[in-house]
């Protein structure tokens, strides 16, 4: 891993500190969201007891410590810290807000944690602050990381085809290159694509590639164009069908209805038994036509 994130939130004073390493050293970054505060020193330790060599700073700067509840539990079970680094001395002095470790509602300071080998080896991190915006006027106080998100699964919005798929049309809701059925058009720019049989059976692994290479190459389509679905056709074991996408799909890899007043019809045929997968009915009402290939989508 290479960054951890931990927030604090107390009367007054809302911080965040992020590690993260850069040409083999451990910093962090400290952004204040609420407040002000001295940061003097930031301790570091794990979820293990008893590994610990690590007895506190001493003589001038013993006045560091996080001694006291707030400063060694945390969620009612003792911390036991494995390493700190001083960020500074407390008391403004004579730099007084233009100290390097005073930072104020809006503003940050990255520091060099010297001793702090990995961000494994972090699962609490303790922060000694002086002259802050808190009633105390100082603070000892520990967090744990951030979970970090999951990334979002891709849509799930087509089915896996069960044969190659041979066409695609794209609907979008939209008057911007509308021309067919002549003479008004729709009311939806539709888009035939007409790919090869080494094209991915499952239109989910492939549709934002296609989409980029649109909105990069149709003069029609932009990122603010509204796909309402596609239309897929391939083989005789699946009827065409229209499959809604994104934010309009509410019933997963389920067929859909064609939206209302579209130009075309999907073709009247029972798959699998005696009927055979066809192209949408008229084929000439479709705004544009493209082939994968020839535009080399990859």
């Amino acid at each position: 891993m290479t960054q951890k994130t931990f927030n604090y939130e107390l009367e007054g004073l809302k911080f965040t500190v992020t590690l993260f390493e850069e040409d083999g050293v451990i910093k962090a970054k400290i952004e204040v969201e609420e407040g002000y505060a001295d940061f003097n020193a930031i301790y570091w330790g794990d979820d293990v007891t008893g590994n610990s060599g690590f007895d506190g700073f001493g003589g001038r700067d013993r006045n560091l410590n996080m001694n006291g509840a707030e400063g060694s539990t945390f969620g009612g079970e003792a911390v036991e810290w494995d390493g700190a680094a001083k960020l500074s001395s407390p008391g403004l002095g004579k730099a007084g807000a233009g100290k390097d470790s005073f930072v104020h509602e809006g503003g940050s300071a990255v520091f060099t944690l010297e001793g702090l080998d990995s961000l494994d080896d972090v699962d609490f991190l303790g922060i000694r602050a002086t002259s802050t915006s808190t009633p105390e006027g100082s603070i000892k106080t520990i967090a744990v990381p951030e979970e970090p998100e999951e990334p979002e699964e891709p849509g799930d919005d087509f089915p896996e085809w069960p044969q190659d798929i041979s066409n695609i049309t794209l609907v979008f809701d939209q008057d911007a290159g509308d021309e067919k059925p002549k003479p008004d058009g729709d009311g939806f720019y539709t888009v035939k694509i007409d790919v090869p049989n080494a094209f991915d059976d499952d239109l989910d692994n492939s549709i934002d590639a296609i989409l980029d290479w649109l909105v990069a190459n149709d003069e029609f389509i932009t990122e603010d164009s509204d796909l309402l679905g596609v239309v897929i056709k391939g083989g005789n074991q699946a009827a065409t069908e229209f499959f809604a996408f994104g934010a309009h799909n509410t019933n997963g890899i389920a067929a859909d209805d064609l939206p209302d007043g579209i130009g075309f019809t999907l073709p009247d045929a029972e798959v699998p038994g005696g009927g055979t997968s066809a192209n949408v009915q008229p084929v000439n009402a479709i705004d544009m036509s493209y082939n994968y290939d020839t535009f080399d989508f990859v």
